[in-house]
């Protein structure tokens, strides 16, 4: 694993480890015939709208041969090796696994704060919250573990590559990387007053991604808007922010697509 944290960091390796996943989610749609695009997936909801679905066959197709031959340029040139790739499982399975326990007790406290503080004064009104959420929960858990059940294990792939790769694309490298490159520019060189800058811009962009990925899983969906829902989803955001920003892009895409996999697994 000589060079694993460092290498894995590289603009080679980590569009050679992670185009693959795109090319999963892109291709696979296509020959699987399904409708499970990712809501974020711009490729394949606006090629077929301005070049038609043959366009976006033959732009699938060079995807593909561009995850190839970006592996192997990596292999020569970039130092891939075959066991980043297994450090990669490991890494992501292991922070997606944290992510889950850490935002779910992270809630789970806030919950609880929330319950002894209203306690002597709403302690009958909250029971009753308590109960409806535990109710709306397990109805919520059982729906998805019937529509997890029902998916193939290829179709479970498609799907977590598809949010692996395009939504860290979007909100992790577009929304928390994209200001950040910009701050790096116009802060000033060094200093305190830099650090503060890059501070105050690396916040700011981690919570407004967050909400935004964790809004737009609402956005169209058949769930019904649910607190504990948007609260998770954006612990999970900042999470895998911090996962970007300390690890890189590849790791987090990774993170992200082996955690989907799990949950839609575990639900079968």
């Amino acid at each position: 694993m000589k060079g694993y944290w460092a290498g894995t960091r590289t603009t080679l390796v980590g569009l050679a480890v992670t185009l693959p996943l795109l090319a999963l989610h892109n291709v696979g749609i296509l020959l699987a015939g399904n409708q499970d695009i990712n809501a974020v997936d711009l490729l394949t909801h606006l090629v077929p709208r301005t070049l038609g679905w043959t366009a976006l066959r033959y732009i699938d197709a060079g995807l593909l041969l561009a995850a190839l031959v970006m592996v192997f340029w990596a292999f020569r040139r970039g130092g891939l090796r075959w066991t980043w790739w297994i450090g990669l499982v490991l890494e992501g399975a292991l922070y997606g696994v944290a992510m889950a326990l850490a935002v779910h007790y992270a809630l789970g406290q806030a919950h609880l704060m929330d319950l002894r503080e209203e306690a002597g004064q709403v302690a009958g009104q909250v029971a009753g919250q308590v109960l409806s959420h535990a109710r709306e929960g397990i109805e919520t858990g059982a729906k998805v573990a019937r529509e997890a059940a029902r998916l193939p294990l290829a179709q479970v792939l498609i799907i977590a590559a598809g949010a692996g790769w395009w939504e860290e694309a979007v909100f992790r490298l577009g929304l928390v990387g994209g200001p950040l490159a910009i701050a790096r520019r116009l802060a000033p060189p060094s200093g305190a007053r830099r650090v503060l800058v890059l501070g105050i811009v690396s916040l700011l962009a981690v919570a407004a991604s967050s909400a935004i990925f964790s809004a737009m899983h609402h956005l169209g969906a058949e769930e019904a808007p649910d607190p504990y829902l948007f609260w998770y989803r954006f612990g999970a955001g900042v999470v895998l922010s911090g996962i970007f920003l300390g690890r890189g892009f590849a790791v987090a895409a990774w993170t992200h697509f082996l955690y989907d996999v799990m949950v839609l697994l575990l639900g079968r």
